[in-house]
C-alpha cells in the first residue's frame, strides 16, 4: 500500500477548480493512476484509492493525502505547476510504501488516528408492521448526522465493525461542505437546486453537497484483520469524494 502527500498550489487555476468541485478533484486524484482505465468508482476501488484534503502546516499550501494499493504517478501535476515548489529536505510529491507499518499492526495496539467522514443514517424505512399492514414499501433515504453525540456514536459503531475501539475522540464539524455538480443522486448527500444563467436563459442545475466531520483521537485495535481491512477500504460513505481515509500514527507522535 502507498501513501502520497502532495502540497497543492492554491493559486493554480486547476487546483482552485478542483477544490470547488469534488467530482473534478476525484478525476485529478484518479489521473495519478492512468492504467486504471476510466476514472469512475470501479477504477477507484480497483486501485484502492482513498484521499483527504486538509490545510497544510506551511502557509499558502493545501495538503492532498492519497492512499492507494498501486504506486501512483504525479509527474503531470508537477509539470502543470499544480504543486508548490519543493523546499530543502522535503519532497513534493512524497510517495512512500507503508506495507511495513501496516504489517506491524497487532491487536491491543493504541494508535492516534484522524478520519474525515460523512456520517449518515437511514430514515423513512418501512417497518415490518408497516409492510404487514399493506403500506407501500419504502427503502428510506440517507441523511447527515448533525449532532456531535450522534456523530461519535456513529464512529463507535463503525469501529466495532472495523476492529477498533475508541479511547478518546474529538470531532470538528466546521469543515467546509464538499460540493460538485451532478445529475445523479448519490447516497449520503443532498441535492441543492440552483439557477445558472446560460446564453440569457436560466437553467436549473443540481449540486451534490457532502457534509463532513473530522475525527481525531486515540483508538485501540481489537481485531487485527478487520482493522487492516478498514484501513485499506475506508470508513463510511463518500469515499470517491475525499471521505473515509483512516490515518494512523504511533501513540506518542
Amino acid at each position: 500500500m502507498y501513501l502520497s502527500r502532495l502540497l497543492l498550489n492554491p493559486f493554480h487555476s486547476r487546483v482552485r477548480r478542483d477544490l470547488s468541485d469534488c467530482q473534478r478533484m476525484h478525476s485529478t486524484v484518479m489521473s495519478g493512476f492512468p492504467d486504471a482505465g476510466e476514472s469512475g468508482v470501479g477504477a477507484r476501488s480497483r486501485c484502492g484509492v482513498l484521499y483527504r484534503v486538509e490545510a497544510g502546516h506551511r502557509s499558502q499550501s493545501v495538503v492532498l493525502l492519497v492512499q492507494s494499493a498501486v504506486r501512483p504517478s504525479w509527474s503531470h501535476l508537477v509539470e502543470e505547476g499544480c504543486l508548490v515548489r519543493s523546499v530543502a529536505g522535503e519532497d513534493n510529491p512524497a510517495v512512500k510504501c507503508i506495507d511495513e507499518q501496516i504489517s506491524s499492526i497487532a491487536e491491543g495496539m493504541v494508535l492516534r488516528f484522524r478520519l474525515k467522514a460523512n456520517p449518515t443514517k437511514k430514515v423513512g424505512t418501512s417497518s415490518k408492521s408497516d409492510r404487514l399492514s399493506g403500506v407501500q414499501k419504502s427503502n428510506g433515504r440517507r441523511v447527515f448526522i448533525a449532532d456531535q453525540a450522534g456523530q461519535i456514536d456513529w464512529l463507535a459503531r463503525k469501529g466495532a465493525m472495523s476492529g477498533f475501539a475508541l479511547l478518546e475522540v474529538r470531532s470538528d464539524p466546521s469543515v467546509a461542505d464538499v460540493v460538485g455538480g451532478s445529475e445523479d443522486i448519490v447516497i449520503g448527500v443532498k441535492l441543492v437546486g440552483c439557477r445558472e444563467q446560460r446564453a440569457g436563459v436560466a437553467e436549473l442545475r443540481h449540486q451534490l453537497v457532502f457534509r463532513g466531520v473530522v475525527f481525531d483521537g486515540h483508538l485501540r485495535v481489537t481485531d487485527e484483520r478487520a482493522f487492516k481491512t478498514a484501513l485499506a477500504n475506508g470508513i463510511g460513505s463518500g469515499k470517491a469524494y475525499g471521505f473515509g481515509l483512516l490515518s494512523i500514527a504511533p501513540r506518542g507522535l
